[in-house]
């Protein structure tokens, strides 16, 4: 089992929680979301007013987009941020390393490597792409299985 310790109350953070649809992601930045860090994921932009996930691909960047301005607003409050999106390649998650760097914030990044069935029904071959063109992260720390977060 993995033990995830939350750093300093003193110390803003970033956690970056990256993998493939159906890795475990959200569950995994929920446990950080539960001691207070500011969660934020693409697939919020898709939620509608009634609480139904719809995802529109014409639709995906500005998500992304939108995710990205959303947490570095939080962290520019000074709230400590966990981020969770499939961040396939090292590029997509540059914004926040740099913006983290830049204000001297501590950052994490952890990439899931469960295989759980995703609950937005990714088809298994967009899922096969993702893992394939996976970007490792030379810091990162990779979580398979069974984690707590305290």
């Amino acid at each position: 089992m993995h033990t995830i310790t939350r750093p300093n109350d003193f110390l803003n953070e970033i956690v970056i929680v990256r993998g493939h649809p159906g890795s475990g992601k959200t569950v995994f930045a929920k446990a950080f979301e539960a001691h207070g860090y500011k969660h934020f994921e693409n697939d919020s932009f898709f939620v509608g007013a009634d609480g139904v996930y719809k995802f529109d691909f014409a639709h995906h960047q500005t998500a992304k987009d939108h995710c990205i301005k959303q947490a570095i607003q939080a962290l520019d409050g000074f709230e400590n941020v966990v981020v969770s999106n499939t961040f396939t390649t090292l590029a997509e998650m540059e914004p926040l390393i740099s913006f983290a760097k830049e204000m001297g914030f501590i950052f994490r990044v952890f990439e899931m490597e469960n295989d759980f069935d995703n609950v937005h029904d990714v088809p298994a071959a967009v899922v096969a792409d993702k893992k394939a063109k996976f970007e490792r992260f030379e810091t990162a720390v990779q979580i398979k299985g069974d984690y707590k977060v305290i």
